[in-house]
């Protein structure tokens, strides 16, 4: 009987041991799972708090456009649910919530996988570009400019295309969908993700013609040219305006766009202009200083064009491409020698009462003077050279005897340019009633230059009654 009743006290003890043993390991696991949920808790806010803090920066060439939240781009609520389902609802449980679940669901959720180093991406479902592209679209843009061809100095240059800066929309924000797809939320911090607008291939709208992609048809080109030129060269008194026909034979291109002459075809042009306005026995015409090209009836001369000048002048002209109203060149003759008054010559206008000293093809003076009295003493028309120069002389005729500081005679000593300090007007009609015994009568400033400047042989062409 005693012996029964320790083996029972034996057996308590034992049961109460495993209990107590039990209890206590029981106490463990579950505050092992506790533990473990926290932690797994802790890493899903996170994420959750990396979701939201993380934003899309968006620059062009450098420069900071915007900077855009999750929020922003309509994928917060999204993204956040992604990372709720890398979690299951007692991951995402507050540990105090967790901690009053029974020790079976404590337990049973200990013995399940839990996240160790989750990962979501971006969600672009409601993605909305709004914010960002409008930003991008006010900046001020410059259109792209297509390659084209401009004639400079006879040649079609052709200039490449310039890329501009107008956005294509779809394909920005195609690539900005594809950066931010890209881009992966994690538990180390917030993310921020980086899309420069030139990165994307086709971010700018481009040319729609490049040299690449377009035949530049330089003959086409020359022809739309000739329709609008005008080119017309002055026979003196007639004119020959070349025509579409002719400019098409005597202008082209070279397949780099150069403008070239043919040179044959203008000469055969030139060479019938030559034989129709040439001339023979016909005044010589003066380009007067006043009044312009005058016909001066007792020089008789024969005119050639000057072929190879005016080959020369149409041949730069038709090379620039521009309208001209140009002036044949000619080959003068007289007594069958070539016939020019010179780089330096004086005009003696007695109309116009004038005398114009040229030197060295330009106007070196002109002054008005005194010539001949119309009614008995004129100054005889002709072509003339110096004769002779001298100072501080005395004329002297029938009724006259005067002294002058600057005589050039060009009819001996008879005729001659002096100065006249006895008269206090020139020009106008005094010579008519008032003129010289013939000699032209010169304002003393303007006889003195002449005087140093013209030399014994200089033409002196004297013209009109």
């Amino acid at each position: 009987m005693k012996k029964t009743y320790i083996i029972c006290i034996i057996l308590v003890v034992l049961v109460l041991a495993a209990g107590v043993a039990g209890f206590l390991l029981t106490g463990s696991a579950v505050s092992q799972a506790e533990d473990a949920q926290s932690a797994v808790y802790r890493m899903y806010n996170r994420m959750q708090d990396n979701v939201a803090q993380s934003c899309f920066t968006v620059t062009e060439n450098g420069v900071v456009i915007g900077i855009y939240t999750l929020d922003q781009l309509g994928v917060l609520a999204d993204t956040q649910a992604a990372v709720d389902a890398c979690f299951t609802v007692f991951d995402r449980m507050e540990p105090k919530q967790f901690a009053g679940l029974s020790v079976k669901e404590k337990l049973q959720w200990n013995k399940q996988p839990h996240p160790q180093n989750p990962t979501v991406s971006i969600s672009l479902e409601h993605l909305d570009l709004y914010a960002a592209m409008e930003d991008l679209v006010v900046i001020p843009r410059t259109a792209a400019e297509n390659a084209y061809a401009k004639l400079v100095n006879g040649i079609y240059q052709v200039h490449e295309e310039v890329p501009g800066t107008v956005l294509q929309v779809s394909q920005v924000q195609d690539a900005m969908a594809q950066t931010l797809g890209a881009a992966v939320i994690d538990t180390l911090g917030p993310v921020e993700t980086r899309f420069e607008v030139t990165d994307c291939p086709d971010c700018y709208l481009p040319p729609e013609k490049t040299v690449a992609n377009t035949f530049f048809d330089f003959p086409a080109m020359l022809a739309e040219d000739i329709r609008d030129l005008t080119i017309t060269v002055d026979f003196h008194d007639a004119k020959e305006t070349l025509s579409q026909e002719q400019l098409h034979q005597v202008l082209k291109t070279s397949e780099k766009g150069s403008i070239l002459v043919d040179e044959d075809a203008l000469r055969a042009l030139i060479g019938q202009w030559a034989v129709e306005y040439k001339a023979g026995s016909t005044p010589y015409l003066l380009d007067a200083y006043i009044g312009g090209v005058k016909p001066i009836d007792f020089l008789t001369v024969d005119y050639d064009v000057d072929e190879e000048g005016l080959l020369s002048l149409l041949t730069e002209t038709l090379l620039e491409m521009e309208d001209a109203d140009l002036e044949a060149p000619w080959l003068c003759w007289r007594k069958g020698e070539a016939f020019t008054l010179g780089e330096e010559y004086v005009e003696i206008d007695i109309p116009n009462q004038t005398m114009t000293y040229f030197k060295d093809g330009e106007v070196f003076l002109t002054t008005d003077v005194v010539t001949g009295a119309s009614w008995g003493y004129p100054t005889p028309p002709g072509l003339y050279k110096v004769e002779n120069k001298d100072t501080d002389c005395w004329l002297s005729g029938e009724d006259y005897n005067v002294h002058v500081d600057y005589w050039v005679g060009f009819v001996g000593y008879m005729i001659g340019i002096h100065d006249a300090k006895w008269r206090t007007k020139f020009g106008g009609e005094n010579y008519i009633k008032n003129g010289s015994h013939g000699c032209v009568n010169t304002p003393t400033e303007a006889m003195e230059e002449l005087f140093k400047n013209i030399e014994v042989g200089v033409p002196v062409l004297v013209y009109g009654k």
